[in-house]
């Protein structure tokens, strides 16, 4: 039990702030989320008896206040400027020839005494707002408007876990960026709505701006938005280059983009721009081009402003990002929970440098809704969302006889059976069906279950056909006759696979639960249920109750049902599993207190001989502090092969270089390792679940 009084609360403030930063803006979490709710719910006590002495930047605060009539209008103290846009290189290399000019000028006049160089960092593409720190504490949080004033959004803005509420800096100042939502969060959110009968939100910028703009600050706290700076003023007062301004923003406490850089002249920054053209679809964010920058402030007032923009900066946009296609047939998927999706074959288009072929459309109603007919043409769009979409059908191509209407189908496309209709989702409930079955054999050996490197989609699916593997359990009793004389299996495969089943032994508890497929339970589900109830034993797994798992904040009815329904017809099945595969509780996982890397700031760079999610699990396993770029503060840069810009920033700083290899013996493991962060220790037993052959929720595997 945590006792707060008058005398300690500002410390255990200061322990929420310290955790909270780590977690959201670090993404290197310091304590289990456990630990964190419950001096959190100690604080909101203290903090309800003695209102008076709430800190105006306690992480409570973040919650969201009353419902709201209205935004007020707000000064800004500099104006937020819009920039030119330039759409090719040539338009690009104008502009860089202009302000070479205009400074070869200023040199032979003898007005200036500093060098040109160019700032090159991503346009984020979300909704502009300006904050407003005064002695420390934010003051106002304010959305561009006309650029001279905007709206007074700050209840919202204090819920963005990546804004803090206070700096070190105590002057007046504003920090300038863009409120994002991730793609992950977007996906979600339309998920919920899809499924509450609601229409989708239509790209990641409309969401963020609409998050932003809600008068229940509640709703905003719940869309997970995220804030990047990309300007402070007053600039000239504070820096003498604009990249000295994102190394002061994260000694602040913002979350900076890694992908910025310093280029000489036009070549250097069309390599720049395309490297980001190239990494944009890979993001969490969305990016409609890269804003170049004079990087030297004091040029900035020397070549001054038009009526609308600086003529010290422009953005370089990227392509537009939608295009006409034809809908050549539409074919129906099924996934591992019998879920089917319709899924658009398209004429090839490219987008973001990317051929799309295939349009997912989600669900039947979106069909009707976009009245969609195979044969018509439709514009198709990325916009920073996760995979293509079909934003509209065009009407003004259509329609002759060549176009067909598609009809809700009432039997499975695999195996006949038929089909569950709920309105909005159809599904296939023949739990052997090849395609369910297939679909989770391949959710558990992905990279986001249990990684077992080697057998992939189209490995998994072949061991199936010719059944040799029949569930997840059969993976685990793969001998190397098994695999003897099969296409495409030589000796080193079948070693390289059995070597890799034998590693994905042994893995932490949520990273289990994820791979089993559990409908409704995803990664973030998967941690709750491990970390709060499964203490030294995995086979806790099997106990669990439905009331126990309803008593977790996250985890609803649908949620709790979900699991429990599947432990119970799935027992036997889990059983087995669990001898075979023997996950390890969180709580038996290394505490990383007294690892090499505990407590260090540690960044990576370059290609390593694993992923790079399951270097940076092992690190933070080590209590490793992960962050995206290198400053003054980094202990470590961890180099594998094809480091760039960040290994040349390290050795200019000073900062402690290591190659992978030194890395694994500092972590007194190899690169073989899989994740596994102890040694299972199974105590006690679990009692066998009762079969029910008649559950939907039986077993796929």
């Amino acid at each position: 039990m945590i006792k707060i009084t008058a005398n300690n609360y500002g410390k255990y403030v200061g322990e929420l702030k310290k955790w909270a930063h780590a977690y959201y803006t670090l993404d290197a979490p310091l304590v289990p989320d456990d630990e964190y709710d419950r001096l959190y719910k100690a604080v909101v006590e203290f903090e309800k008896k003695h209102p008076d002495l709430v800190a105006e930047d306690s992480p409570t605060r973040r919650v969201g206040g009353r419902l709201q009539k209205g935004f007020a209008k707000a000064e800004h103290h500099v104006p937020l400027w819009s920039m030119e846009d330039v759409f090719a290189e040539d338009e690009l290399k104008a502009w860089v020839d202009k302000v070479r000019q205009k400074y070869g000028e200023l040199l032979k006049d003898g007005g200036i005494d500093a060098g040109l160089e160019f700032y090159c960092e991503p346009k984020f593409d979300g909704l502009s707002l300006n904050l407003q720190y005064d002695r420390g504490v934010l003051q106002r949080a304010i959305t561009r408007g006309d650029g001279k004033r905007g709206e007074d959004v700050t209840a919202n803005a204090r819920t963005i876990r990546t804004i803090p509420l206070s700096i070190p800096y105590q002057g007046a100042v504003e920090v300038r960026g863009e409120v994002l939502m991730r793609k992950r969060d977007l996906e979600r959110l339309n998920r919920e709505r899809r499924n509450a009968g609601e229409s989708e939100l239509a790209n990641l910028r409309n969401a963020a701006a609409g998050s932003l703009r809600q008068l229940d600050p509640k709703i905003t706290a719940k869309r997970r938005l995220i804030f990047y700076p990309w300007g402070v003023e007053p600039a000239a007062a504070l820096f003498d280059k604009v990249s000295e301004q994102a190394q002061w923003a994260e000694e602040m406490g913002f979350a900076v983009t890694e992908y910025r850089t310093i280029c000489a002249g036009t070549a250097q920054i069309v390599k720049q721009y395309e490297k980001l053209h190239q990494v944009r679809g890979k993001l969490q964010v969305a990016l409609d081009g890269m804003v170049v920058k004079i990087d030297n402030i004091a040029l900035h007032e020397v070549f001054g402003y038009t009526e609308k923009f600086p003529k010290w900066m422009v953005a370089y946009k990227f392509p537009a990002t939608e295009k006409i296609s034809k809908i050549v047939d539409i074919d129906w998927q099924v996934g591992r929970t019998g879920v089917l999706t319709p899924v658009a074959h398209i004429d090839p288009v490219d987008l973001d440098g990317a051929t799309v072929r295939r349009v997912t459309l989600h669900n039947y109603r979106q069909i009707v809704e976009k009245d969609i007919r195979i044969g018509d043409k439709v514009v198709v769009a990325r916009s920073g969302d996760v995979i293509p979409k079909i934003v509209k059908s065009l009407p003004q191509y259509r329609r002759d006889a060549s176009t067909v209407e598609v009809v809700k189908p009432a039997v499975c496309p695999v195996c006949r059976s038929k089909l569950l209709d709920e309105g909005i989702l159809l599904k296939c409930q023949n739990i052997s069906c090849p395609a369910r079955v297939k679909n989770a054999l391949r959710h558990f050996v992905g990279k986001k279950g249990l990684d077992i490197v080697g057998l992939g989609g189209k490995t998994v699916e072949t061991l199936y056909e010719r059944g040799i593997v029949n569930d997840v359990s059969d993976i685990y009793k793969l001998r190397a006759e098994d695999l003897y004389g099969l296409d495409g299996f030589g000796e080193k495969k079948i070693i390289s696979i059995l070597e890799s089943v034998a590693n994905s032994k042994n893995p932490p508890c949520d990273r289990f639960v994820y791979a089993l497929g559990i409908e409704h339970v995803g990664e973030v589900v998967a941690r709750l249920i491990c970390t709060h109830l499964v203490s030294d034993t995995v086979w806790d797994l099997l106990q669990i109750e439905k009331d126990d798992l309803e008593g977790i904040e996250g985890i609803g009815p649908e949620i709790a049902d979900s699991y429990v329904n599947f432990v119970r017809v799935n027992g036997e099945k889990l059983r087995e599993l669990l001898e075979l595969v023997q996950p390890v509780p969180l709580s038996l996982s290394k505490n990383g207190t007294n690892g090499f890397f505990a407590g260090k700031r540690v960044v990576l760079t370059g290609r390593m001989s694993v992923p790079r999610d399951r270097v940076k699990e092992l690190l933070r396993a080590q209590g490793a502090r992960i962050v995206a770029s290198v400053s003054g503060n980094t202990d470590y840069l961890i180099c594998g092969e094809d480091a760039g810009a960040k290994l040349e920033r390290a050795q200019s700083l000073g900062v402690r270089i290591l190659a992978e290899d030194e890395m694994w013996e500092r972590l007194g493991d190899g690169p073989e390792s899989k994740g596994a962060e102890g040694t299972a220790s199974r105590v006690g037993d679990g009692k066998r679940a009762p079969r029910n052959d008649n559950s939907p929720y039986r077993t796929l595997w």
